[in-house]
């Protein structure tokens, strides 16, 4: 659950609750899915994991530029083409976790 966003200032705010976290089954990673259009070049998250003690982490996440193409969907899988266009995904590293919690 993202608890807390912060952005650089002079960047509209983003509310927390527009904030999807999604973890794809058997993966060792996590999708952060705004609701509203980001347009600040970073953003921090405070995320609260449910089931972890060490919880809530700080990420500070740096937003690529947006894509040439308007509004695309969500790929399937990084450097799927979606419109003739190669959506760039980008690897971070989070904060590292009991790997035997259950997805969310």
């Amino acid at each position: 659950m993202v608890r807390e966003t912060e952005v650089p200032q002079g960047h509209a705010a983003l509310p927390a609750a527009a904030f999807t976290v999604m973890r794809p089954a058997a993966s060792d990673y996590v999708v952060f899915q705004s609701g509203d259009v980001v347009r600040a070049p970073e953003v921090s998250l405070i995320i609260s994991v449910a089931g972890d003690p060490r919880s809530p982490y700080r990420m500070d996440l740096q937003v690529p530029e947006a894509a040439a193409a308007p509004a695309l969907g969500m790929a399937g899988s990084p450097g799927e083409r979606a419109g003739g266009v190669t959506l760039p995904t980008r690897r971070l590293q989070g904060p590292q976790g009991e790997s035997d919690l259950p997805p969310k």
